[in-house]
């Protein structure tokens, strides 16, 4: 999990308006946006 919960952090700093405080949520819209690997 900590490759998971790294990468929010690098979401976070990229996207200082990240649009979901939980990594869940968060993974969803990386897919929609095309972050997700």
């Amino acid at each position: 999990m900590d490759q998971m919960e790294g990468l929010h952090e690098q979401a976070r700093k990229l996207f200082p308006l990240y649009p979901h405080p939980q990594f869940a949520a968060g993974q969803q819209w990386a897919r929609e946006n095309g972050f997700n690997e």
